[in-house]
């Protein structure tokens, strides 16, 4: 294979260049990532990032390093605490939310109970008054379980 490269940028070509050539102009920022090159003998042009060793680490994405948390977390106009407050009040909703299903729900079992003609009829009443029981009963314990964990930071 060739050892001599191509280049297009904003529309214009270059070279014939050394793959050396090719990595300065990488680090002096005159070749971009996006810059497709193509050496003779291969079927396509590729993009400049797809060229094993030619871009220089710091440039690739990947070899970022992620920004830490805590300057981001120190800037939100919510404190935990304040989050911990919110879900407090989530949790008092959602346990009305609770005994409201239990009131309701047990009202209306009990008078389908009461107007029901078969066996059939009682179990399915049965089984949906505990179906929104359990799933109520079940949401006010996740968001007290969050509570808490706010709560305590």
């Amino acid at each position: 294979m060739s050892s001599e490269w191509f280049h297009a940028h904003n529309g214009q070509q270059a070279g014939p260049l050394s793959f050396s050539q090719l990595q300065e102009l990488a680090r002096s920022g005159q070749l971009q990532a996006t810059d497709q090159i193509w050496q003779e003998g291969t079927p396509a042009w590729v993009a400049a990032e797809r060229v094993p060793g030619l871009l220089p680490r710091a440039s690739s994405p990947q070899a970022a390093p992620a920004p830490p948390l805590a300057p981001v977390i120190a800037r939100l106009p919510v404190t935990l605490h304040d989050l911990g407050r919110l879900f407090r009040i989530a949790q008092i909703v959602c346990w009305g939310i609770c005994l409201a299903v239990l009131l309701v729900g047990g009202l209306l079992f009990l008078m389908t109970l009461a107007g029901s003609e078969s066996a059939p009829q009682e179990a399915a009443a049965g089984a949906v008054f505990s179906t929104f029981f359990i799933g109520a009963y079940a949401l006010a314990r996740c968001v007290e379980k969050l509570s808490a964990v706010f709560a305590s930071k």
